[in-house]
């Protein structure tokens, strides 16, 4: 309400006053106004001066306020600040920096070399076992060896024995080949003209005993004419008989001769024929046993061949029954647990696997390189777009005694995965972690903060409102 002069101000000369009024900030509703004061009754003298005015300066103030508020944190707002990334983190060893060692070979362990939290080296032997199973299995080998070495040596004397059998059959079957060869010549030589010395000789018997007769015949011829002469001067009576006679006896002789030397040449002539067919049957003989003897040096050098291959098989054999020995025993050094890396046993309790009997296959110690440490971190999918390779991340485990440590994104998952809920879905990121002091271990859980650019706070504002309100569902 703006106040008006007194109608009795005997002051009615001065210009009357005139007030502007304000009207109230829009972001901002003026507060009610007070309640008027009690009127008090005129007084008998009336001031009559000009009144100040009762409205306030206070929404100029007000509006002041406002804009500098609005100012402050329109400023504020542009002030950049790292987002809030956090994950969950489950520490792992390092692929590659770990070693499984294994029951090799199926034993009893008969000595443990290390305790937890020993550091070894590669090569260093972390225990021992007996294994009667690769006792008796090298044992058996071993037989099996011996075995296949004195059946080989059997097949080489075998082999020995049936050379010296072909050899032999060899030179009988040469021997008989080179005598009906022989014959064959000499029955050829028979036939061309070219007599053998055997018929060489009966028929120069026959020469001569042909010369004989000749010259019986001869003396035959001559003793014909006197004996003619004879009978004529016989019958003349100019011969005695007795001369006659006498020749006609020596004629009878002489034809006797004759005819016993015609048998003789017949007998030469009938054993010259004799002695061809003996040779003609002796070449059939002799070429009989040379296709027998052929058949046995066939036979002979099959046998041969057969022993060869037999002496090859057991070669074979016992070369490979000696490969399998050595591997067996190669096995040996499986008696002899060692490690392969350099790195920390963190296998609990190792003495319970003294003088126990363990199968082939079973795990007994896990020995890790604590000095770089990997582990998976779950961050929320909506971080996704902050989280680079190589970023730095740190993390503190939940243990108190246990310091940050510093680590660096190594791999993103491409799978987004759903937590137990249901209602989270996260992605899973590999970090390397620097454990210097290796007091770090492998099932270490804790929490890490993703180290990122910094971002205008309006900025990080709208993120985080939308991590918990998700406003695209509704678009």
């Amino acid at each position: 309400m703006n106040p008006t002069p007194s109608p009795k101000s005997p002051n009615t000369s001065k210009p009357r006053q005139i007030f502007k009024v304000v009207p109230p900030a829009p972001q901002r509703e003026a507060p009610p106004a007070p309640p008027p004061a009690p009127q008090t009754p005129p007084a008998s003298v009336t001031d009559t001066s000009p009144k100040p005015s009762t409205t306030s300066p206070f929404p100029y103030r007000r509006l002041l306020a406002i804009a500098t508020i609005a100012a402050g944190v329109g400023f504020v707002s542009f002030i950049k600040v790292a987002p809030n990334v956090r994950g969950e983190v489950v520490v792992e060893s390092t692929a590659g920096a770990r070693d499984f060692i294994y029951m090799q070979i199926p034993g009893t362990i008969t000595r443990m070399r290390v305790k937890t939290n020993d550091t070894v080296k590669p090569g260093d032997k972390v225990g021992e076992l007996k294994s009667d199973e690769l006792d008796q299995e090298i044992a058996e080998a071993q037989l099996q060896r011996d075995e296949a070495h004195s059946a080989l040596q059997a097949a080489k004397q075998q082999l020995e024995t049936v050379k010296a059998k072909y050899r032999e059959a060899q030179v009988h079957e040469k021997t008989r080949s080179q005598s009906a060869e022989r014959l064959s010549r000499d029955i050829a030589q028979n036939a061309t003209g070219t007599s053998l010395p055997a018929v060489q000789k009966l028929e120069a018997e026959i020469e001569g005993l042909k010369s004989k007769i000749y010259g019986l015949k001869g003396d035959l011829e001559g003793l014909q004419k006197n004996i003619a002469r004879y009978q004529l001067l016989a019958l003349e009576g100019a011969f005695s008989p007795v001369n006659l006679e006498e020749s006609l006896r020596q004629k009878s002789t002489l034809e006797g001769d004759i005819g016993d030397i015609e048998s003789q040449i017949l007998a030469k002539k009938a054993e010259i024929a004799s002695l061809k067919k003996e040779m003609e049957e002796q070449l059939e003989i002799r070429q009989a046993e040379v296709s027998h003897t052929a058949a046995a040096s066939e036979s002979a050098l099959q046998e041969v061949e057969a022993a060869l291959a037999e002496v090859e098989n057991r070669t074979l054999s016992l070369s490979q029954l000696d490969a399998e020995l050595q591997r067996r025993k190669q096995k040996q050094k499986h008696l002899f647990l060692q490690s392969d890396i350099a790195g920390t046993v963190i296998t609990e309790n190792l003495d319970r696997f003294e003088n126990k009997h363990l199968s082939a296959g079973e795990p007994l110690l896990e020995i890790v390189n604590l000095s770089q440490l990997t582990a998976s971190v779950k961050f929320r999918q909506e971080d996704a777009d902050l989280i680079k390779p190589g970023a730095k991340v740190r993390f503190r485990p939940r243990e108190a005694v246990l310091r940050d440590y510093t680590a660096t994104v190594q791999e993103i998952s491409p799978v987004v995965e759903t937590d137990q809920s249901q209602q989270q879905r996260n992605l899973t990121v590999k970090i390397i972690i620097d454990n210097d002091d290796s007091r770090l271990r492998p099932g270490v859980v804790g929490d890490a903060r993703l180290e990122t650019e910094p971002m205008p706070i309006y900025q990080n504002v709208q993120r985080e409102f939308l991590k918990v309100v998700p406003v695209g569902k509704w678009f």
